[in-house]
């Protein structure tokens, strides 16, 4: 095989690693997951260096993907893992996903919330909403009180509204990262970016939980 041909069967094989490598966070093993990030780090980021554009790729790709090199037990590391299993979704209004648990997760840490609540708030979307489970939050490494947390917080296929809400009351630091979720949810610039009836569906919806939490109703 000349250079030239090894030198292009080189970069199809980096590519096709870092094609393989965003999807990372859909195996359903953490270990197999742990194993490939190491694996790639140690042996595939540093052949990367052949190329500027797929050294720049791989190594945002690792920073991305670091949360697996120990616990997630961090809200750094919480915000990575939120950021790698909501990547491609967006919200009601076309925006990341991710933009949203962020956003909830800050105005829980400006009310007082603890680091436990601001990782919970992080990653209170994580079971609900994509193919992450409770057993691979906590094979990640979180700690065991924040996976309680996103237990409470996440409502299920077969669960009424109100029984959502009524189990979540029966785990009380939960609450402010519902009010934080509620209250990002709520948001003037991000509500009117939706249709009147979604807008007012949500309101109605909203005012009901919070009235659920503050125990009026």
């Amino acid at each position: 095989m000349s250079n030239e041909d090894a030198g292009s069967e080189l970069l199809r094989t980096l590519a096709e690693r870092y094609s393989i490598m965003q999807r990372l966070h859909t195996e359903p093993d953490v270990a197999k997951q742990r194993s490939y990030y190491a694996e790639t780090v140690e042996h595939f980021v540093p052949l990367a260096a052949v190329d500027e554009r797929l050294q720049e790729q791989f190594t945002t790709w690792a920073d991305a993907y670091s949360y697996l090199q120990g616990p997630v037990d961090t809200v750094e590391a919480a915000d990575k893992l939120a950021a790698a299993v909501h990547r491609e979704q967006v919200d009601k209004s076309g925006d990341p996903y991710v933009l949203h648990v962020r956003g909830a997760a800050e105005i829980a840490r400006r009310n007082g919330a603890d680091e436990h609540q601001q990782i919970a708030a992080l990653l209170h979307d994580s079971v609900e909403d994509t193919d992450c489970t409770l057993t691979q939050l906590t094979d990640l490494g979180v700690p065991s009180e924040v996976v309680e947390l996103v237990d409470a917080l996440t409502r299920r296929p077969d669960e009424s509204h109100d029984t959502y809400l009524m189990r979540l009351i029966r785990t009380p630091r939960a609450i402010p990262v519902k009010r934080a979720d509620i209250a990002h949810n709520s948001d003037p610039e991000r509500r009117g970016r939706l249709d009147p009836a979604t807008q007012e569906r949500l309101r109605k919806k909203y005012d009901h939980a919070l009235e659920v939490l503050d125990g009026l109703h």
